[in-house]
C-alpha cells in the first residue's frame, strides 16, 4: 500500500488515495518534485508543500522541535544557513562569517540549537543559546566532526573521521567515546537514538549502505536492501517505527519498517526523489 506524493504548490494538499495505509503522525520530507529541493509534510489528509525558497536557492534538512516548530536549512542568503518557520513566518537564526556555511539542525529538549558549521575552516558541532555560539568539537588534525544528534539523558552523539574514517562518537561532559568499530575500511554514520537507548544508523560493513541498530553491545543489520540498492537516512519517531531513505526502486524514496515489514511511503513522480524523513510527533 503506497501513499502518493505529487507536485503540488504552497500550502495546497493532495487527498490521500482510499487504500493509503493510516497515519498517525506528520512525516516532513525533501523533495525535488517542484524542480528544486523544498521541505513537504506528509499528513493523514494528504502532502503539504512548506517551503517556497525564492530565486534558485533551496531548502532542506527539516528538524521539527517538541513544540511543533520546524528549523531547516536553506542557501536562499547565497550560502547554507539555519532557519526557523514559524507557522508562516522565516526567520534566518545563524549568520556565518566569512564563506563558511551552517547545516544539520537538532533542537534539544532545552531549546539550544545544535548544527554543523565549517567556520573554523573545517566542519565542527556547534551549539547556539542565547545568540552565541559554542564551538562543542575540536577535532585532531585535519579531521571533522557532523551529524549531531542529542539523546533523551542529554548526551551528544556524532559523527568524526578523527580516527581516519567515519565513526559514531558520544560527547558526554567533556568526555568523548567511540562508539562504533566498524570492520576493516568500511565506516559508521548518521546517528539516531531512540527512546529506549538503542541506536541507529548507517554503516556500509556489508559492502553497500544499510541500516543497523546497536542495542546492548551487540549490532544488528535491519535492513537488507534488494540488489544494488542501497539504505540510509534513518528516522526514528516515538512509536519506534523506523522511516529510511533506500533507491531499491531506482532512485530515493522513503520507506519505513514496521514489525518487521517494509513498506513504501512516498512515490515521486517522473525521475524526482524523496529524502530526509523526519516524522513528529
Amino acid at each position: 500500500v503506497l501513499l502518493m506524493a505529487a507536485v503540488i504548490g504552497l500550502g495546497s494538499q493532495l487527498p490521500m488515495p482510499p487504500s493509503a495505509p493510516e497515519i498517525n503522525s506528520s512525516l516532513y520530507f525533501v523533495s525535488n518534485r517542484s524542480g528544486k529541493d523544498e521541505i513537504y509534510r506528509l499528513r493523514d489528509t494528504g502532502v503539504e508543500r512548506l517551503t517556497s525558497t525564492p530565486g534558485g536557492g533551496k531548502s532542506w534538512d527539516p528538524f521539527v522541535n517538541l513544540s511543533g516548530t520546524m528549523y531547516f536549512v536553506s542557501d536562499r542568503s547565497g550560502k547554507a544557513e539555519i532557519y526557523r518557520l514559524r507557522e508562516t513566518q522565516v526567520e534566518q537564526l545563524t549568520s556565518t562569517p566569512g564563506n563558511g556555511e551552517s547545516w544539520s539542525p537538532f533542537v534539544s529538549a532545552t531549546g539550544a540549537l545544535y548544527f554543523v558549521s565549517d567556520r573554523s575552516g573545517k566542519a565542527e558541532i556547534y551549539r547556539l543559546r542565547d545568540s552565541e555560539a559554542e564551538q562543542l568539537t575540536s577535532t585532531p588534525s585535519n579531521g571533522e566532526s557532523w551529524s549531531p544528534f542529542i539523546s533523551t539523558t542529554g548526551a551528544l552523539y556524532f559523527v568524526s573521521d578523527r580516527s581516519g574514517k567515519a565513526e559514531i562518537y558520544r560527547l558526554r561532559g567533556t568526555d568523548i567515546e567511540q562508539i562504533t568499530s566498524t570492520p576493516g575500511s568500511a565506516e559508521s554514520w548518521s546517528p539516531i537514538v531512540s527512546l529506549t537507548g538503542a541506536l541507529y544508523f548507517v554503516s556500509d560493513r556489508s559492502g553497500k549502505a544499510e541500516i543497523y541498530r546497536l542495542r546492548e553491545k551487540e549490532v544488528e543489520q535491519l535492513i537488507f536492501t534488494p540488489g544494488l540498492g542501497e539504505s540510509k537516512s534513518p528516522y526514528i519517531g516515538l512509536s519506534e517505527v523506523l522511516y529510511f531513505v533506500s533507491d531499491r526502486g531506482g532512485k530515493d524514496e522513503i520507506y519505513r519498517l514496521d514489525d518487521n515489514k517494509t513498506e513504501q511511503i512516498t512515490i515521486t513522480l517522473k525521475s524526482w526523489e524523496s529524502t530526509s524523513p523526519f516524522v513528529y510527533p
